[in-house]
């Protein structure tokens, strides 16, 4: 069992481009879809299912290494001036608690939010990431990385693991985006943002963004 889910983590490894000190991030990202996943050694059930007496909702889980966008609360920004949303990449779901677990991309910080979206079809280079991580958990090297900033007063984790998520929205023109949010889908209220582009036409060279 463990040579299949090593053979999936390099597999994940290798199709995102991402540097190998996320292997273990990658690692529970595969143990989460495994358990997800029906077994005919347990007659076509789920691991998730026998353990908690329920389906696994897999419609919230999203490409494993993708760029991502979250949109940051108003109590955790600084003033008026500061960003709503910030760039990260996506590095899987939280243990206990319903979100996403996502790596800021210009701090460094391990952050568990509700509202992400997602660039499905995007990644970063592997240099800038592995830069990035030299810089901040240069003395961890293989582990998992400690969350720096908390979910945003997330509760329990439920059936529905990585949330209510559906199709993403389009944004309605440069700096308002509609996020997804974890528990009741895109949001109907849109939030300014302060991005220097819109979904529909990414340009993400300073975040040495690259396409999958």
């Amino acid at each position: 069992m463990n040579g299949v889910v090593l053979r999936s983590v390099r597999a994940l490894l290798v199709t995102s481009g991402l540097p190998t000190k996320l292997w273990r991030e990658a690692f529970k990202f595969v143990v989460t879809i495994r358990n997800f996943s029906p077994s005919k050694a347990i007659k076509d059930s789920t691991p998730y299912e026998l353990f908690e007496g329920r389906v696994p909702y897999v419609s919230g889980l999203r490409v494993w290494g993708c760029a991502a966008t979250y949109f940051v609360p108003k109590q955790r920004r600084k003033g008026k001036q500061d960003t709503t949303a910030k760039e990260a990449l996506f590095l899987g779901c939280p243990k206990s608690t319903t979100g996403y677990r996502v790596l800021d991309l210009v701090t460094g910080h391990i952050v568990e939010s509700r509202d992400v979206k997602f660039r499905e079809q995007w990644t970063l280079a592997a240099d800038y990431v592995d830069q990035l991580l030299d810089k901040f958990y240069a003395k961890k090297p293989g582990v998992v990385l400690p969350v720096s900033i908390p979910s945003d007063e997330v509760g329990p984790m439920d059936a529905k693991v990585g949330g209510d998520v559906v199709e993403e929205t389009k944004v309605r023109r440069a700096g308002e985006l509609e996020f997804d949010n974890i528990n009741s889908g895109p949001t109907k209220r849109r939030r300014t943002g302060e991005l220097a582009q819109t979904y529909d036409t990414p340009n993400y060279q300073h975040l040495h963004v690259v396409q999958t």
